[in-house]
């Protein structure tokens, strides 16, 4: 089933279950054996989730340019002298 309200992004539960999961293994609330007896997984794949979920938070938080983004606009010298010949 999937999750959304006004402040949310939309997240299966699959995923919020296994973000759950890392953030409980980074709090100390849960030993990372247990957190893979959650998600049956290996201890070994859970650390790959874990090491992805936090490589995918801090991308998420690269700053990015604020507004609209530029248009370029690149003529080529071909297409500008037709153009400069159709005009006159």
């Amino acid at each position: 089933e999937i999750e959304h309200n006004e402040d949310a992004i939309w997240f299966s539960d699959f995923a919020r279950l296994r973000m759950r999961t890392v953030v409980d293994v980074l709090s100390g609330t849960l030993s990372v054996q247990d957190a893979a007896a959650r998600l049956a997984v290996s201890p070994q794949y859970f650390d790959q989730l874990r090491a992805e979920a936090l490589a995918a938070g801090v991308a998420a938080l690269e700053p990015k340019l604020v507004g609209r983004p530029p248009v370029v606009r690149v003529l080529c010298d071909e297409m500008l002298r037709h153009q400069l010949r159709v005009m006159g």
